[in-house]
């Protein structure tokens, strides 16, 4: 595996973060993909960079539009909590029927939306943080369809496991900060590589129960049927979760992922 996945490899992870298509800037009357700090991929054209942008244009404006609206809603109190949670209905039947119509890679562009609204548990006021649960839920349902075991839904089984990782992370995590704040504490984020207390591994539990308790989750396994399929599946989804593609790039956040707590809810959640 590449200490540094690029989009389209030859990995569920490599073609996964190829779901946020590359930043592309004009060089020499040519678009060129851009990487993140600022310097040219090595051996990748513009054609490349951009390919992904033709194939899952809709996919890209409708998933921008619905997270907008949704952060929108929720920033401005303007819409019920009915009518957004319906908001993200339409994301998960869209990544639904994409994948069914053999549109995976857009398929792949809404799950890569949902995991961004999930993320906002990472920067939302307290009373927020219990609402992003639902595109958890939703992360987790696709993932029961995805997980069939079969080749040709690999890279949104793995997808979607990493999804519900990393989602499930930014809300312990935020629940974490928020838990120590209520007592007093001054919140000291954990390093990427620090072992939960034994106070985050509670709430990390909380989490994972909580989703749970939704009716057609009672019995959710991460990877269930592809592990067996593929053997790299977890470790793939570890990977794709504590990277960092699917964060925003504008938004920094207060609490980074953190690998720790990440292999907490796998083990809980496998």
């Amino acid at each position: 595996m590449p200490a540094n996945p690029r989009p389209g490899g030859e990995t569920p992870v490599e073609r996964c973060i190829g779901w946020f298509p590359e930043l592309l800037e004009l060089r020499e009357g040519t678009l060129v993909p851009r990487s993140r700090d600022g310097e040219l991929p090595e051996n990748l054209e513009g054609e490349v960079g951009s390919e992904g942008l033709v194939t899952t244009w809709a996919a890209n404006e409708v998933g921008r539009s619905l997270v907008r609206a949704v952060e929108f809603a929720t920033t401005s109190k303007s819409l019920l909590d009915r009518d957004r949670s319906r908001l993200l209905l339409t994301m998960e039947k869209s990544a639904r029927l994409l994948a069914e119509s053999g549109q995976r890679r857009s398929a792949g562009v809404m799950v890569a939306y949902l995991i961004e609204l999930g993320l906002g548990a990472r920067r939302c006021p307290p009373e927020e943080i219990n609402w992003h649960l639902d595109p958890l839920v939703s992360l987790a349902r696709l993932h029961v369809d995805f997980d069939t075991g079969k080749t040709i839904n690999l890279d949104l089984a793995v997808g979607t496991a990493a999804g519900v990782l990393k989602v499930a992370d930014a809300i312990t995590s935020a629940r974490a900060r928020d838990h120590l704040e209520r007592r007093g504490d001054v919140w000291q984020p954990l390093p990427e590589d620090g072992m939960p207390s034994a106070d985050v591994e509670k709430i990390a539990q909380r989490t994972c129960t909580e989703l749970r308790q939704v009716p057609d989750l009672r019995a959710f396994t991460i990877l269930e049927r592809t592990r067996h399929a593929c053997p790299h599946a977890q470790e793939w989804a570890i990977l794709l979760a504590t990277n960092d593609r699917f964060e925003p790039r504008e938004l920094p956040f207060m609490l980074p992922t953190n690998v720790g707590i990440v292999e907490l809810l796998h083990e809980r959640l496998a």
